[in-house]
């Protein structure tokens, strides 16, 4: 009787503490106190185990990477979102105030020209998104003195 109202079988408790990545493991059978296992008395378990994951949106600054000498360099704008992602521990540690959207202008001659935005971002921590993306960036030539005479 206790067979034919049995819909699935349990397993014993597993404890899972310390997995950092996935793992197959043997569980002992939970049954019902009035039905014995005639053959298999463990099963084997996968447990899937993903690291859990969060983000965090910052307004940050803007910071020119790479100026070159004798330019000047004027920034469209002077604040960007940075959504960056990683462990919420990870996450929870970061100082906003530290952060700064990076335009890398190592390569820029002089005119308008629109540069992604980058970050220097703490170790497991990585940028998901930009708003804006790019920056418009002017580069001038600064004017040289001429030699008086």
């Amino acid at each position: 009787d206790d067979l034919q109202t049995l819909t699935g079988i349990d397993t014993e408790p597993i404890p899972i503490g310390g997995f950092s990545e996935t793992k197959t493991v043997d569980v002992p059978l939970a049954l019902p106190t009035s039905v014995i296992a005639l053959d298999a008395q463990t099963v084997k378990v996968t447990i899937d185990i993903r690291a859990v994951t969060g983000t965090r949106t910052f307004e940050v600054g803007v910071r020119i990477i790479g100026a070159q000498p004798g330019f000047d360099y004027d920034v469209g704008v002077d604040r960007v979102l940075l959504t960056v992602g990683g462990n919420p521990v990870d996450l929870d540690r970061i100082i906003g105030s530290t952060l700064a959207a990076d335009l890398d202008v190592t390569s820029l001659v002089a005119g308008t020209t629109d540069v992604n935005v980058g970050a220097t971002l703490p170790a497991n921590v990585t940028l998901v998104a930009a708003s804006p993306p790019q920056v418009p960036v002017t580069v001038t030539a600064r004017p040289t003195a001429s030699p008086s005479g």
